[in-house]
This record gives structure tokens, sequence and C-alpha cells, in this order.
């Protein structure tokens, strides 16, 4: 069963093992030749499925003449999930690359996870909402904070704005200023040098015990080593929100070494908000971008030990905007 309310596809499907565990159907053959042509036009060839807490598993779309199907990463999603004869699975199209996703079993109770405006989607049975809806982080599902996130959001950094002027001191041209050292020792070695000609023993010692802690894990080793998660095959790092400099990302030397980056790039979150970054290279040559960071993490309720999966995506023919996707984001206790 489909159906497409307020400009969004949905659809339902009863799982079978023997027809979906390798692959499974989009059903685009219920929808109108209109929105079914549209619909074929819009689906790229890789798509991510994402549940509540932003977990994604990646899957690739295969198109014969008149069907679509979920197809490569689908037989990992039905793995991962232990998908049984009779559990239901409803989806929801966001437009641009993503499937939100609900999963239920075989007592028509809520198994896992809870998707976003469930209460809107034509599903054979009546599931009372009021009793299983799940609160995440706190608030009512993604977008009881849309409304509030967009209108304090774009353009407007909510106090953010000193972060900024404190990144410029160390920008090309600035006085060299600023107190990065604490959030990246690993890229700091001059300002610990400076420090140390002007701090007393004690003051050395913090410094030295600072030098050798563990470097911040830009790869997310950890993240991929679970097996919740695809490695990008693009350059990506992993990102989250910082202490101080909130509204602005660091991009590893490592990441961009093959990447000539324009002065302004597009940053674009998983539901295809997106929202326009300035790069800024430090007098030590290390990258930043600055300005639109802040907003995504407030759209997508990130909180301070979340992390977010950052990946270049290839330039679109004819296109010369680089584009840095939030491809998930994923929870505190998640990895």
């Amino acid at each position: 069963m489909a159906s497409i309310q307020n400009g969004k596809f949905s659809f339902h499907r009863c799982f079978c093992p023997q027809n979906y565990s390798q692959k499974m159907e989009i059903p685009i053959s219920y929808m109108d030749p209109v929105h079914r042509d549209s619909m074929r036009k819009t689906l790229p060839k890789k798509v991510l499925l994402r549940n509540s807490t932003m977990k994604i598993w990646t899957v690739r779309i295969t198109q014969t003449e008149d069907r679509v199907f979920f197809h490569d990463g689908w037989e990992k999603f039905v793995k991962d999930h232990r998908l049984k004869s009779g559990y239901q699975l409803v989806f929801e199209f966001d437009g641009h690359s993503v499937f939100d996703f609900l999963l239920f079993d075989n007592e028509s109770n809520v198994k896992i996870f809870v998707m976003k405006k469930l209460e809107k989607i034509d599903i054979k049975k009546e599931y009372h909402m009021e009793e299983t809806y799940t609160k995440v982080n706190g608030v009512a599902g993604d977008d009881a904070n849309d409304g509030a996130s967009d209108g304090a959001g774009d353009g407007v950094d909510d106090g953010d704005a000193d972060d900024g002027a404190a990144a410029d001191d160390d920008y090309i041209g600035g006085s060299g200023g600023g107190d990065e050292g604490d959030e990246d020792e690993e890229e700091e070695v001059p300002h610990l040098k400076r420090r140390r000609h002007k701090r007393n023993v004690g003051a050395e010692e913090r410094i030295s015990r600072k030098e050798t802690k563990d470097v911040p894990d830009h790869y997310g080793v950890d993240i991929f080593k679970s097996g919740h998660y695809t490695q990008p095959t693009n350059p990506y790092f992993v990102a989250g929100i910082r202490s101080k400099r909130r509204n602005d990302l660091y991009i590893p030397r490592d990441v961009i070494k093959d990447i000539v980056l324009p002065p302004t790039i597009i940053l674009r979150d998983p539901r295809g908000k997106e929202w326009i970054m300035k790069a800024k290279v430090w007098a030590d040559g290390r990258t930043w971008m600055s300005g639109g960071w802040m907003n995504l993490c407030r759209r997508n309720l990130v909180e301070k030990n979340d992390r977010l999966i950052c990946e270049f995506l290839p330039r679109e023919e004819g296109k010369d905007d680089v584009v840095l996707q939030v491809t998930a984001i994923i929870r505190e206790g998640d990895f």
C-alpha cells in the first residue's frame, strides 16, 4: 500500500522472507502516472534508510522498465533488524535521498524504532500512537523542533557571534590570538610551545599531560568498527559540537588534500536542508568552515556528545558547487 500526503510519498510492506530477503520493491506502480514518473526521476542511485535516532543504512536503488527496488545493502538491513515473517515496515521518502522508516512486530507493537508523523501514514491497522509514540531526546518527533529551529536558525547564530569573532583572531591576517589548544591539541603545537615559555613548572606539567592524551578521532574508527554504519567511499570526517567556536567546522587536512575548496561550500543535512559555509584558512595551514553548522545542529537536535558523519559529495555534472553532506547523526551511546 502506498500514498502521497503533504507532497511526501510513503508506503507499507509486510515482510516476507521468500520475497524480500535480498531486495524489496518500492510500490510506485500504485501511483498515478504523473507521480510515478516524477518518483522515478527523483530517486538517486543510492538512498539512506534512517530511523528516529538517526542511524542509517545505505541501500542502492535498482530500476527496471516498470519496477523499482531497494537492492544492494538491503540484505544487511534485513539482517541487522532480524526481520521475521509478518513484521510490518512503513517508509516515508523525504523527496531527496532519505527514507525514514518504522518497524512493527507481529503483535502490532512498535519494535525498536519510531518515526516522525506516523499518524499521517496510511497503513492497514490502526496503531494507537498515543501509547506507543516515543519521544526522542525529550522532544516528540523531529517536526516539533523545525519551526523554532528554522525561525531562530538560518542566518542567526543565537549567541555564536562571539565564537566567530574569536575564530577570526587566528585567521590569516589576524593577530594570532584565541585559545583553541584545549580542543585541537594535535594541531596546536605552536600555541603549546609559546605557553611553555610563559608558565611555571606546574603549568608545563599540565601541558605535557594534555599533549599526550588521545588525539580526537576525525575518522570514526569506533563507529565503523561497530558494523552499524557504512564507512563512506567519498572523502569524509566525523565531527560534533565544540565548546568554543561552535559555528565553525574544522576540516582535517587529509580529507581535503585532493579537493580544491572554493570560498564557499554548501552544507546539507540528512533531510536536504542547506546552508552556505565560508572557508577560512588559518596562518598554520588549518582549514575551517564558518556559518550554518549550529543551525544544522539545532535543526537536528544534536547534543554535546553526538557524532556527525560529514561526506564531500562528488561534483554534479555541469556544476561547480562543493557539497558537504551530513549523512548520519549518531547519538551518544549508539557507538
